[in-house]
């Protein structure tokens, strides 16, 4: 596979390199992320279930709440948070606070759509200091006959 690069604009830099989690529809910080152990809450969400722990964690944009930045921040606290945010809109205030907060690597405002071109289960890297995204390794399910 080719190396694929993303161009992005910087939220806050670091490096972060990991497993892509993706979601196609915004996410709300307070009522759809567990605080104590980062799933995915919503019935019928895509990633019901999952946790955002540890993963490079790919959405469009956040769905405001005044305290979106204090979830992200106990996430850390319970180190369940994502290891950098892949936005497609800028965020909001509240979100760039939590991810400050957090010193989690994160990035918005691709030139592709990450969500064309990253599945859950990716190998990405972020480089949020220089506003780059690389898939590094395609996610390829191992089927049993």
């Amino acid at each position: 596979m080719q190396e694929i690069t993303i161009r992005c604009k910087k939220i806050l830099g670091g490096v972060a390199s990991g497993e892509a989690m993706v979601s196609h529809v915004p996410i709300s910080w307070v009522s759809e992320v567990d605080e104590t152990d980062g799933k995915i809450v919503p019935k019928a969400h895509e990633l019901e279930g999952m946790s955002v722990a540890g993963k490079i964690l790919i959405y469009p944009e956040a769905k405001g709440s005044t305290f979106a930045g204090i979830v992200l921040r106990t996430l850390a606290h319970f180190n369940c948070q994502p290891k950098a945010i892949i936005m497609l809109k800028k965020p909001d205030h509240t979100t760039i606070q939590g991810i400050i907060m957090s010193n989690i690597p994160a990035v918005c405002l691709p030139d592709k759509n990450p969500l064309e071109l990253i599945r859950t289960g990716d190998l990405v890297e972020v480089n949020a200091t220089e506003g780059l995204i690389k898939i590094k390794e395609k996610y390829i399910p191992v089927r049993f006959q």
